[in-house]
């Protein structure tokens, strides 16, 4: 169980007094939420999570219990997680919890007990039994964690959470019979028979079936919200590579931008949560425990110290007009998002920060070729006009198809010159993006790029 720091400890006490502490949870957004789970940690957010709400939950779920087995790997169901959370919840009643398990997505909920549990029929269950000549079957079940809930038999796939999970079972078969009643007959179909010698490929396939459908529900939700799954960043930044037919904006960014003109539509005036949040008055001691500390560790960011200069990107979007200043921002945001999903550096995904300025390095780069190739000197002035007509996400391709022909180019020239360390702290460039066997880097403007080239052809 991690342990919680006595300052946060303090105010987490001081929180839970506050009599309108039901609202101000409820009216969190559920980003804000987790980062306050996090902070005091789940075993200790118990109380906390009460008052939370079905969406929020869903929302944190999609968060928390999903992680990449490898840095930039599509996510995968943590079943370990999700029974932790079973626990927690489980301190505000099993009523409470079968309620809002009955709320959330079908899928999901299926997905996390048949992870955890075996689901069988009694009938087929007997039936093997009896053509079971050595009672190894009998003998299994004997030695195993398991339940018998109606028509069925539960049998735990790990003891670890095996309380709370039949808890809840069983809170849903006094609460809500005929939920359970489909929910095991969803885990019983994708089970692995423990009575028949089922073909296997069928059992995969029916397994596979239920994490495709939730992982796919999941990132529709998440889509809504803006996000990008890994598969479709790498697939962008693989496509922006090759630097073809840069000009036309390609079938994933459209899809992103289409999800999400459909979300702003049906938030336009926020939801009932959100204006409860405005109409609420302050709470010192919430927004203490939300507050994020500073990292200032010297390891806290891949990019540069001190000495930030405005790019030509930065100097061209102050002379946007609001509306299409507007535009540009949510392509970057995308853009952030693409590299935050889909680059990883040195084994790790890169933070939210450095994303944010590996994308826009890119774009500026982008936008200083653009400007090149037309046979214009970059300034201010012509950079604002070419980003009026450019989407970012194409002066992205076309900045990054850029790179990976100058790379190849100085990589060409490297062959008979003195290794150079693209790691160290000197190098030109922070951002390192690990692509199958291809290393690509990003650098900061085209400035670098072109000391780094020289540098190389004069070794």
């Amino acid at each position: 169980m991690p342990l919680v720091s006595p300052p946060a400890r303090r105010l987490l006490s001081r929180v839970l007094e506050d009599p309108r502490l039901p609202q101000r949870i409820a009216s969190l957004p559920a980003r804000e939420l987790g980062r306050l789970v996090d902070k005091v940690g789940l075993e200790d957010a118990g109380e906390l999570l009460a008052f939370a709400t079905v969406a929020q939950l869903r929302d944190l779920f999609d968060e928390d219990l999903w992680a990449p087995s490898d840095p930039g790997d599509d996510a995968t169901f943590d079943s370990k997680r999700f029974r932790v959370w079973l626990e927690v919840m489980l301190e505000a009643g099993d009523a409470t919890l079968a309620a809002k398990l009955v709320s959330l997505p079908e899928d999901l909920v299926t997905l996390a007990f048949h992870s955890s549990v075996h689901v069988v029929p009694l009938e087929a269950l007997r039936e093997a039994v009896e053509d079971d000549d050595d009672d190894r079957l009998e003998k299994t079940l004997a030695n195993a964690l398991s339940e018998e809930i109606g028509d069925f038999v539960i049998v735990a796939r790990d003891p670890d959470g095996w309380d709370a999970v039949l808890a809840a079972l069983l809170a849903l078969d006094r609460d809500h019979a005929s939920y359970l009643a489909g929910l095991l007959e969803r885990c019983a179909a994708a089970t692995l028979s423990l009575a028949e010698d089922d073909d296997l490929s069928e059992v995969l396939s029916s397994a596979e079936t239920l994490m495709a459908d939730a992982a796919a529900d999941r990132a529709d939700r998440r889509a809504k919200k803006g996000h990008l799954a890994p598969s479709d960043a790498r697939a962008f930044l693989a496509l922006a590579r090759e630097g073809h037919d840069v000009g036309a904006r390609d079938a994933i960014t459209k899809a992103y931008f289409r999800e999400l003109d459909r979300a702003a539509l049906s938030t336009a005036h926020g939801t009932s949560s959100e204006r409860v949040a405005r109409a609420l008055p302050a709470s010192p001691a919430l927004e203490a425990l939300l507050a994020e500390p500073r990292d200032t560790s010297p390891a806290a960011s891949l990019g540069p110290a001190s000495g930030h200069t405005r790019s030509l990107l930065e100097r061209a979007l102050a002379k946007l007009s609001p509306e299409v200043l507007e535009a540009r921002a949510d392509e970057l945001a995308y853009l952030a998002n693409v590299t935050a999903e889909g680059v990883v550096v040195l084994g790790r995904r890169l933070r939210p920060a450095e994303a944010v300025r590996a994308a826009m390095a890119t774009v500026s780069l982008g936008l200083e070729v653009s400007l090149h190739e037309h046979g214009k000197k970059s300034s201010d002035e012509l950079a604002a006009h070419r980003l009026e007509t450019h989407t970012a996400d194409a002066l992205f391709r076309k900045g990054l198809a850029h790179l990976v022909t100058v790379a190849q180019r100085a990589a060409d020239k490297a062959k008979n010159a003195p290794a150079l360390d693209l790691r160290a702290a000197t190098a030109p460039f922070p951002y390192r993006v690990a692509e199958d066997e291809e290393t690509v880097s990003f650098v900061d403007g085209l400035s670098a790029l072109e000391a780094l080239e020289a540098r190389l052809a004069g070794a």
